[in-house]
């Protein structure tokens, strides 16, 4: 159970505070919401049904720096992997970005980010999809660490690719 004030991540959307827990009707069916408003989108909420526990899955409490600055240091050394079959890599992203597992996260986004470098070399570009996925990812992830770690977001791209050592 999640309380008023309390900073969390919410799916795709990114970090939020949660406004409020009110009693709310829509399409005539009253229920009791968690009123999300997003930090990063001025005057946006969101309503997630506290009994809907699919839903409420999709929120996470926000990382420490200790945490972030642990999970970053256990991928300092870590190999990613491009995977080539369309259709397979797709499904891997979206499930990444459904379940909010900031390690898988920071995978993909290095993934994508290393093909995108490879692609730029040979003259070509990144699909479209895996361009739209990597953008979410990020937003995700650069959205909560530069919050926590109170860094800007560039900085949070080169702690992600290992450029810089995280100093908390």
């Amino acid at each position: 159970m999640y309380s008023i004030d309390d900073i969390v991540m919410y799916g795709t959307i990114g970090i939020c505070k949660i406004e409020a827990i009110e009693e709310q009707s829509f399409n005539g069916v009253k229920r009791n919401y968690y009123v999300l408003k997003p930090l990063h989108q001025e005057g946006a909420k969101t309503f997630v049904p506290v009994d809907n526990e699919i839903l409420v899955s999709k929120i996470h409490k926000v990382l420490s720096a200790d945490e972030i600055k642990h999970l970053i240091g256990t991928l300092s050394d870590a190999q990613t992997k491009w995977m080539d079959k369309d259709a397979e890599r797709k499904q891997l992203y979206t499930e990444t970005l459904e379940k909010g597992d900031r390690k898988e996260m920071i995978a993909l986004v290095r993934a994508v980010l290393q093909h995108k470098e490879e692609q730029m070399g040979k003259g070509k570009k990144l699909h479209i999809c895996d361009e739209r996925f990597l953008m979410q990812a990020q937003k995700v992830l650069y959205d909560e660490f530069s919050f926590v770690l109170h860094v800007n977001r560039e900085e949070v791209s080169a702690l992600l690719m290992g450029e810089v050592k995280i100093s908390v």
